[in-house]
């Protein structure tokens, strides 16, 4: 089979730890399905917890452009990150290759499940098959999170990249995300550990000041609770916290939990701590990938979707 063959083929990536690992029972009815359906495809179970970004980047290098991220949205997360990586390499060598080239479609099976809401695809698999048979897309943005460096002088360089399909935020949520995940590592499963991961937060939270630019202009400085940005509008299990957000606007919405509301839209976002003691963790759809300073900015080309 060749390149060219690939490309109207699904690449599905089963991440079996999703959903306290009861995705792999999940695709195993799915994958009869979508044959029923006559839908071309070739499944690959990850092999272990964060290796689906590897698994995609390798598939888009065997020619493979369609993919269906199976599992929540960590799963969906990871496979965009793949894509990302796929393209930030074959520009940096000069090829004609955009986010525009690829789909992404999801059967859901983790436990948040929140970019689903948006797009508004059930979370039963069964539905997000025959979603995906029907062969309906959509466009949506992609944006590219930097982590900066924060020394003097060198506040331009990028030290970490990760690229966001929903919501991402800094403050408690991070916060919570940082402390939800170390339990997962540990084996632990459930919505308690949502809410008990929140009242830690909100417990042991301590001010912080930062400054948030948004194209150019300052838009907020001072203390703060919390801060998220979205191209989706749900997060943390269907909260709604950037509810003004359009998947496919080309701006990504923010908003600020202070006691003075603050909610904007943008290209390009910069969180500018006012000292590396206020310094908090950045969350991009539920992963926490490094520390801000950081820069959040639309891509020029979204990805195309699978909708209902």
């Amino acid at each position: 089979m060749t390149r060219t063959d690939r490309n109207d083929i699904w690449f599905a990536v089963v991440n079996v730890y999703a959903a306290s690992s009861k995705a792999a029972d999940q695709w195993a009815k799915a994958e009869e399905l979508l044959k029923q359906k006559g839908v071309v495809f070739h499944g690959t179970r990850t092999g272990s917890a964060g290796n689906a970004t590897e698994l995609t980047f390798d598939a888009c290098m065997a020619g493979y452009r369609k993919f269906i991220a199976v599992g929540g949205d960590g799963t969906v997360h990871d496979v965009l990150n793949g894509l990302a990586s796929f393209v930030e390499w074959k520009t940096a060598s000069g090829a004609e290759v955009s986010f525009s080239d690829f789909t992404l479609g999801v059967i859901p099976s983790g436990s948040g499940n929140d970019w689903i809401k948006t797009l508004g695809i059930p979370a039963d698999p069964a539905a997000a098959v025959r979603i995906i048979s029907e062969g309906k897309t959509g466009r949506q943005d992609v944006v590219k999170v930097s982590m900066l460096n924060p020394d003097p002088g060198k506040e331009d360089q990028a030290i970490a990249v990760s690229y966001m399909a929903n919501v991402g935020g800094i403050g408690i949520d991070a916060r919570i995300c940082e402390r939800v995940n170390a339990m997962k590592r540990e084996g632990k499963r459930g919505k308690i550990l949502y809410v008990t991961s929140l009242i830690h937060a909100i417990r042991n939270r301590k001010p912080s000041r930062t400054k948030v630019v948004c194209d150019g202009e300052t838009v907020y400085e001072g203390t703060y609770l919390s801060i998220a940005f979205g191209v989706g509008k749900y997060s943390g299990g269907g909260m709604r916290q950037t509810p003004a957000a359009v998947l496919d606007d080309g701006l990504t919405d923010t908003f600020l939990k202070v006691p003075e509301l603050v909610a904007t839209k943008g290209k390009v976002y910069e969180i500018i701590p006012e000292s590396a003691s206020y310094a908090e963790p950045v969350e991009v759809d539920g992963e926490v990938v490094g520390k801000a300073p950081a820069r959040m900015e639309v891509m020029e080309t979204g990805i195309n979707i699978v909708i209902p």
